[in-house]
């Protein structure tokens, strides 16, 4: 078997190192925001649960997206540690 036979279609492979760096750079990345700031509606004991819930520190960004989904997975998670 010739290297020619084998297909790879991964992004970025056979691509010149600057044609990948571009299509890197034109991605939009989702903005990120600091926990208390989107926490701010929420009491204290449950932004103080969330954080950690998911192991999250003060001053942690993450996307308003993110912060939605943990946020839910947290008033759904089972009470008691599960056990």
């Amino acid at each position: 078997m010739s290297e020619a036979d084998i297909s790879l279609d991964l992004p970025g492979v056979g691509e010149p190192p600057q044609a990948a760096l571009e299509a890197e750079t034109t991605t939009a990345a989702k903005p990120l925001i600091d926990i208390e700031t989107l926490g701010k509606d929420l009491p204290a004991w449950k932004l103080a649960g969330l954080m950690r819930h998911q192991r999250g520190a003060a001053g942690k960004a993450v996307a308003a997206g993110d912060f939605e989904a943990a946020l839910a997975a947290f008033e759904g998670r089972p009470l008691g540690g599960g056990r």
